[in-house]
């Protein structure tokens, strides 16, 4: 008995020893998987950072892009015929256009003679000097003098020409400084890698200063469409990028005993900011559509208003002919039939033009293909007149759950893109042809055109963003890319048929409410 009570004694005494070892180990454990959570979730921050930074770039590369394209339409496409001769005139005047070209009150635009006597200028002042050929320029004189990009257009048959001037100076302070962030960096540069327009306001002309023996996160994006090769490029420190990161777990890390709570911490952290890119994500993407969208009610604008006119001025000319006189009681019955008639047609017009026109609000309901269809093509109407006859055979299909006007918005890019793939003035010889039906519990349409066609590698990339075979100035690149952003987010899907010389098909899957 007494061997076996002093070798239970001896086992319990070897346990009370080891359970500290056991502690540790599983302390010691516990510790190596949260330093290895730890690293891995500093990784997933910079990561993360890095894409927020290539979209940040991406989202200032356009920006830029689109100041620089409404120069350089401005510069071409300004006609002079109306230029009043009276300076103090031709100054209003060219300062009504510049608004009328979308133009920043900081961009300046001016027209010259032959012999480079100033006619016209409106916007901020800049220098005079007379070394500028045409196109977009990166005059190394006026970028060495911090002054400015010129844009010049090509001398109409008097000699005059249009010089449109965006100060490098507000470029950095509008544009640039609100992408570089607190502790960060942000330039334009051109091709040789100078800097053409800084968040500061300096160094331009000049090379990025060095990084200082810090690591430093640098994201680039190109800035698409211009002849001129200018670039986008934001700096940050490697610190910054994982700051928030390093903070969140600091405390845990000088204590052993919160090691699983850190850890949980930790995950939970790197859910918060998934959430935060994934709600950020579909905000840029609500963002380009009804940038999109606006747009395209910019480019259908000048059609609507003729519709408008036409029964408008029928209902001016049948109330004109009830009024004056004493015309005949079924004459004058006839006149404000066709006045209500008129009427109506407006009034439906109004409806559509303020469908599209509404900030959607994605509460998703249910809504009437048909209806929805009907809507684009008669906003379209007048810009389809030109180019092809247009045929439709609507069946009655189920509503799908959608925003009225993101789906509207869906069809009236579909039917412009479908517009624009063909010559104008042949109309006879081209069609747009719309379908619409219910196949197994789907409602399906289809949006077919007898343009040019694609070829498979075109066509494998034509719902990418900016992806565009349109000549410069003619659409965004955005239509079919925000087109497949909200087909898929109602849970369809949207493709396109096409051969070289047989046009293209596009075809919209939705499921029916």
């Amino acid at each position: 008995m007494n061997d076996s009570g002093g070798a239970a004694r001896a086992r319990r005494v070897a346990l009370r020893c080891a359970i500290p070892s056991l502690l540790l180990a599983v302390v010691l454990g516990a510790m190596a998987s949260f330093a290895t959570a730890v690293h891995q979730t500093v990784s997933a921050g910079e990561s993360q950072f890095r894409l927020q930074q290539r979209r940040l770039a991406g989202q200032l590369a356009d920006r830029v892009a689109e100041t620089l394209r409404r120069a350089e339409i401005a510069a071409g496409t300004l006609d002079l015929g109306g230029l009043p001769e009276d300076r103090a005139s031709a100054d209003r005047w060219l300062e009504a256009r510049s608004v009328a070209y979308r133009l920043e009150p900081w961009i300046a635009i001016r027209v010259e003679s032959r012999d480079h006597r100033l006619l016209a200028a409106a916007g901020e002042a800049a220098l005079d000097h007379e070394h500028h050929g045409s196109g977009v320029l990166l005059c190394p004189r006026c970028i060495q003098q911090g002054r400015a990009l010129v844009v010049r257009g090509e001398p109409d048959e008097a000699g005059r020409q249009v010089e449109v001037r965006v100060s490098l100076i507000d470029l950095g302070h509008r544009l640039v400084a609100p992408a570089a962030g607190r502790d960060g960096a942000a330039f334009v540069v051109d091709g040789g890698g100078r800097i053409v327009a800084s968040a500061t306001g300096g160094d331009i002309g000049s090379r990025p200063p060095a990084s200082g023996g810090s690591r430093r996160l640098t994201t680039r994006a190109q800035v698409r469409g211009l002849e001129v090769p200018l670039a986008v490029v934001l700096w940050a420190s490697a610190s910054m990028a994982t700051s928030g990161v390093r903070q969140a777990v600091s405390f845990e890390l000088a204590s052993a005993a919160l090691v699983l709570v850190a850890l949980a911490g930790g995950v939970a952290f790197v859910r918060r900011r998934e959430k935060a890119s994934i709600e950020a994500r579909i905000a840029a993407e609500r963002a380009a559509a009804d940038a999109d969208r606006l747009a395209t009610i910019g480019v259908l604008a000048s059609g609507v208003i003729h519709e408008i006119a036409n029964p408008l001025a029928c209902v001016t000319a049948s109330l004109e002919f009830v009024g004056e006189g004493s015309p005949p009681e079924a004459a004058a019955r006839e006149a404000l039939d066709d006045a209500r008639k008129c009427a109506e047609r407006m009034a439906e017009l109004l409806r559509d033009l303020k469908t599209f026109a509404r900030r959607p609000d994605d509460v998703a309901a249910p809504v009437d293909v048909r209806s929805s269809i009907e809507s684009a093509l008669r906003m379209a109407r007048h810009r389809i007149l030109a180019k092809a006859r247009v045929t439709t055979e609507l069946d009655d299909v189920p509503p799908v759950k959608a925003d009225p006007s993101r789906l509207a918005q869906v069809f009236l890019n579909l039917v412009i893109n479908a517009a624009q793939a063909l010559p104008d003035g042949r109309a006879s010889d081209h069609e747009i042809r719309m379908t619409l039906e219910a196949v197994n519990g789907s409602v399906v349409a289809e949006v077919a055109d007898t343009g040019p066609g694609m070829t498979p590698e075109v066509a494998a990339r034509i719902f990418e963003p900016f992806f565009t075979t349109k000549p410069r100035g003619i659409g965004t690149g955005l239509g079919l890319a925000i087109c497949r952003t909200i087909v898929t987010g109602l849970g369809g899907e949207i493709t396109v048929r096409s051969e070289p010389g047989r046009g293209a098909t596009f075809r919209v899957v939705l499921p029916a409410a």
